[in-house]
């Protein structure tokens, strides 16, 4: 069963749809320096809140969503158009949706919890449409509903690997035979609080952090022949791997049927415990040839967003060969995707 990526959307703090992926692909100037505790100062690419966004006219409760949902709709809006889908349609109701976070609904709580400790209001005063995103499994479910998309449906938290997760269990559905297309990726929320944990931890974002969502619509060659779209990429494989693992590497690539020396572009989504050193050494005893792109060096640290967005960017801007996309997973886990152009 052949696989495609057939449209890309992004959200990020440089726009969003097509401005945010060329600005993504370019060297965008660095984010502004935020104050996240008092005399800690860390550069946070922001979305900000997304009141009276042009979206909004595709759903008439769009003014109910919260920001961290609305982050995903957008995204995933944009990656809709992008494959020809229009919906909501009939045709497309067994379409499923699939998203990783690795921080979720936090902001949401915070400020849900805002009532409780207000002894003149307290919960009696919390307004149910806040209630509404206090769980991270919101934009997935915002996006069904909206969207009219009636299939799979799935929010993976399993940390910064989320939305490299998410995209893997998306493959494991279609090609399961129990949907056709997915919409899957990343999206995530920052607060200063997340962040300054982070940096005390000892994993201060490189080269600094950024909000917002990247999805990508995943289906089989023959649903996007058949409405006559011309998809992004091809997607040759995808697995999780043993982190930095290069036997495991060198089989995947070999089950995938592509040879090290073949790759025309190598790409790595790290977190905040998976730097792109000990990559190098990596790649160099599997073969690879090709230096990697850390693309947060320029979209910034988006965290399970990350994954999905490296994916975005490879596919709409695909090299002449095949590409790899070594991502980072959770507790010595790495996940690898293979792209080729879908001519």
């Amino acid at each position: 069963m052949d696989l495609v990526i057939s449209g890309v959307g992004a959200i990020s703090w440089v726009g969003e749809g097509p401005t945010a992926i060329e600005a993504l692909l370019g060297t965008p100037d660095a984010p502004d320096l935020e104050e996240v505790e008092q005399g800690l100062q860390v550069r946070i690419g922001r979305v900000g809140r997304l009141r009276h966004h042009p979206f909004s006219s595709r759903y008439k409760r769009f003014g109910q969503i919260d920001t961290f949902s609305r982050y995903a709709f957008v995204a995933a809006g944009h990656a809709l158009d992008d494959a020809d889908l229009a919906v909501p349609a009939p045709e497309f109701e067994g379409c499923g949706a699939i998203l990783g976070t690795g921080f979720g609904c936090q902001e949401a709580n915070f400020q849900f919890d805002q009532f409780s400790l207000d002894p003149s209001v307290g919960l009696r005063g919390a307004s149910p449409l806040a209630f509404k995103g206090t769980v991270d499994n919101a934009p997935a479910g915002w996006l069904s509903v909206a969207y009219h998309l009636r299939g799979v449906n799935a929010t993976f938290t399993s940390g910064f690997g989320a939305g490299a997760e998410a995209v893997v269990a998306a493959i494991t559905a279609i090609r399961a035979g129990r949907t056709d297309r997915v919409v899957t990726g990343g999206v995530e929320r920052l607060m200063s609080l997340q962040l300054s944990a982070l940096c005390r931890a000892g994993f201060p974002p490189q080269p600094f952090a950024a909000e917002g969502s990247a999805v990508v619509v995943l289906e089989t060659a023959e649903a996007a022949a058949a409405r006559g779209h011309a998809p992004r990429a091809k997607l040759l494989g995808a697995a999780r791997l043993r982190a930095l693992d290069a036997g495991a590497l060198a089989r995947f690539l070999d089950r995938s049927g592509v040879a090290p020396a073949d790759l025309a572009a190598v790409r790595v989504a790290t977190g905040p415990a998976f730097q792109r050193e000990p990559t190098a050494p990596l790649f160099a005893e599997v073969g690879i040839p090709s230096e990697a792109t850390v693309d947060s060096d320029r979209t910034g640290e988006m965290y399970a967003a990350q994954a999905p967005l490296s994916l975005a960017l490879l596919a709409a801007a695909p090299p002449d060969g095949p590409a790899l996309l070594y991502a980072a997973g959770e507790d010595g886990d790495a996940f690898a995707f293979l792209l080729a152009p879908a001519r």
